[in-house]
């Protein structure tokens, strides 16, 4: 991570890795590390996370399976990572509608199993959420989940300033030399009116919110809520068309 990090950004960060330790120094945080490589007092994930955006995962292969070792997650979505670790790729995915019926946990089980060292891929996943609040975890449920429940009636305009598409950009990538997958999430979030801004972005995610089939919205959270994105794209419609 460090390494991919001073790749990205070379003339804010500095990194040396000879000698058996590791230096690295961040302008932009004010970072500055020196460590011994292997030192148990330092733990790797959460160092390599507080340089990060991205919220972290590592998976490991035991038995032909995937399952999830560890992790640095602060921004997780409907999810718990203290509930996720130790159980395998499928146990994980298993409330996620038709994925097994339809062979997609397998299918992407295989595809990463066969990753090879240092290859990356790059998927996206998208729900919605509220006031642009990147911790919708199930451990802080209550703190999100009324405000979901209030915009299911309230004001077109509160729903357009409030309720947000919520869009996850992973990477996954196999590292070398211990073989073990890391998964990072980053969140990017906007809400109906900014999207609104470009033209065709709102009227897709309209559309697309209003077409899913009924198990994948009440997954995602979205049935109750689709009234009051129909109501709210009714109305900024109007608005533009006079």
């Amino acid at each position: 991570m460090l390494t991919e990090l001073h790749r990205s950004v070379p003339d804010e960060t500095t990194l040396d890795l000879d000698d058996g330790r590791v230096r690295f120094s961040n302008r932009l945080s004010g970072t500055s590390i020196d460590v011994a490589r292997g030192d148990p007092s330092v733990d790797p994930l959460l160092l390599a996370a507080g340089e990060t955006p991205d919220d972290l995962v590592l998976l490991d292969t035991r038995r032909g399976e995937l399952f999830a070792d560890a992790g640095v997650v602060t921004f997780a979505s409907g999810w718990s990572v203290n509930f996720a670790l130790g159980a395998s790729f499928e146990d994980i995915h298993g409330p996620v509608p038709r994925v097994r019926e339809e062979g997609v946990v397998a299918r992407a089980r295989a595809f990463l199993l066969g990753l090879g060292a240092g290859a990356i891929v790059r998927r996206t996943n998208w729900s919605l959420g509220v006031d642009h609040r990147l911790d919708a975890s199930l451990e802080t449920r209550g703190e999100w989940a009324p405000a979901r429940r209030h915009l299911e009636t309230a004001s077109v305009d509160e729903v357009g300033r409030r309720l947000c598409l919520r869009v996850e950009v992973q990477h996954l990538t196999r590292l070398a030399p211990s073989g073990a997958i890391l998964f990072l999430i980053r969140t990017h979030q906007a809400s109906l009116d900014e999207l609104a801004a470009v033209p065709g972005w709102a009227e897709r995610v309209v559309a697309v919110t209003a077409e899913l089939p009924r198990d994948m919205a009440d997954y995602k959270g979205l049935t109750a809520l689709r009234p009051a994105i129909d109501r709210w794209w009714r109305s900024r419609r109007r608005a533009v068309l006079g």
